[in-house]
């Protein structure tokens, strides 16, 4: 080979390696600034959905850093990029708080590490949340303070928030830990929507029930205030008024089950776009400590985390009007209320001063005549003593009265033995009269 051949091919090799450098550098400042613009476009719009097909449900278990995640995410070049390596996503979580318990220090929802997306990380929690009530359980404690944490930042309408309040109060874990349960299967497993048939069912109009039970109403004081009542006329009226009221509470037992179907039908997102703001929303208001907020905030990114907190602070200004807005109502109600009352009152207290009286009178009455049966008694009891008194008289007459009968009954016997000899003498007598005048005379 020639010297010029020689010195071509020298040239060749220097170009050769010099277009492997340049190129080694381009790739190396590509994946720099690719690795910008994606950690840039997390900030912004968090973690994918990880509703695609073949999503992780977490980090692969491979422990080189540079292995590739699943991670379909369009930095604006209009070729999305499909994987993103496990230590991009390691060092972008290395920059948020972890480790720090939660809910007082019952729960630890953060320090969880890398998550592929963000179903992944809700899955995760949710796995923390089982297992911080398992130990609850474990240590004989009660779940409401843990469940309440969780599930008192979360409602968006005013009697959400009071339907978890009432379950707080009566200390019901069940009740809270079903609801907190349903809001994450609104992310996980989204429900089907409810029946537009069922929900298109007309309501029944309460003001004519409302109505008649306030004529019912009505004719039952009327008639307590009759001077001429019976208790059988206050019964019908009473009867009257139940019956109304039955038939009330049946129809807003009706209304209240249609718009719990109207709040059931709310819970199946419509659409991806749906579904992330409910996943924000879940996230975001499950704990308000600063570490798990900067979590949060990686996770879903700053678009959706600032619309759920706007979001929700509107609804919190929303729930706080409800109740000054309910204030005249309730005023007006109040009154009409206390109206009716005072006269309900009004009617029983005459009734019961009425029988007050009608008992006063026949309790007197009663100690009259309990007096006057303690005075017969008495007379009974004097009179029965006398009765002893002349029975055992009596019975002593009676006795003398048999010993002079027989003394007298002697008496008459000897009488009856003297006449006896009286009269044989006496035929003795004459006897010798006829004798003696039988006989001749001298």
């Amino acid at each position: 080979m020639t010297i010029l051949g020689k010195l071509l091919t020298f040239f060749c090799l220097a170009a050769v390696g010099a277009f492997a450098y340049f190129a080694v550098q381009d790739r190396a400042g590509r994946q720099t600034i690719t690795a910008a613009a994606l950690r840039h476009r997390l900030v912004v719009d968090g973690l994918p959905l990880g509703d695609f097909k073949g999503a992780p449900a977490e980090m692969p278990n491979d422990p080189d850093p540079d292995a590739e995640v699943l991670f379909p995410i369009d930095l604006g070049t209009g070729r999305p990029t499909p994987t993103v390596s496990r230590q991009l996503l390691e060092t972008y979580f290395g920059l948020t708080p972890g480790g720090t318990p939660v809910n007082g220090g019952a729960g630890n929802l953060g320090g969880g590490g890398a998550v592929p997306n963000q179903l992944a990380e809700v899955r995760r929690v949710r796995a923390k949340i089982d297992e911080a009530l398992k130990a609850a359980d474990d240590k004989k404690v009660s779940r409401v303070p843990l469940l309440e944490g969780w599930l008192l930042y979360q409602p968006t309408t005013y009697e959400e928030r009071e339907a978890v309040l009432r379950l707080v109060k009566a200390d019901d874990a069940k009740g809270l830990e079903d609801k907190l349960n349903a809001r994450f299967a609104a992310v996980l497993d989204p429900p089907a929507a409810a029946d537009p048939k069922t929900l298109a069912e007309a309501a029944p109009d309460l003001e004519p029930l409302y109505a008649d039970l306030a004529a019912a109403r009505k004719d039952l004081v009327d008639t307590m205030r009759a001077p001429k009542r019976t208790p059988a006329d206050v019964e019908a009226k009473q009867a009257a008024v139940d019956e109304r009221q039955k038939a009330l509470d049946e129809a807003v037992a009706r209304v209240r089950g249609r718009a719990d179907q109207v709040v059931a039908s709310r819970a199946a997102p419509l659409g991806p776009g749906e579904r992330q703001a409910r996943l924000a929303h879940l996230l975001v208001h499950l704990d308000r400590s600063a570490d798990w907020q900067k979590r949060v905030l990686a996770v879903v990114g700053v678009r959706d985390y600032a619309r759920a907190v706007v979001g929700q602070a509107n609804r919190v200004r929303e729930m706080v009007k409800r109740p000054e807005e309910a204030i005249p109502a309730d005023e007006a109600g109040y009154w009409a209320s206390k109206v009716r009352l005072q006269e309900i009152a009004y009617a029983r207290t005459t009734l019961a001063n009425n029988q007050a009286e009608l008992r006063r009178k026949w309790v007197e009455q009663l100690r009259r005549e309990t007096d006057l049966v303690g005075q017969r008694e008495t007379q009974l009891k004097a009179i029965l003593a006398q009765y002893d008194k002349v029975k055992a008289e009596v019975d002593d007459l009676l006795a003398r009265q048999a010993v002079v009968e027989a003394a007298l009954f002697e008496v008459q016997r000897e009488v009856a033995i003297t006449l006896d000899e009286v009269y044989r003498l006496y035929d003795v007598l004459a006897a010798r009269e006829r004798d003696l005048l039988a006989a001749p005379r001298p």
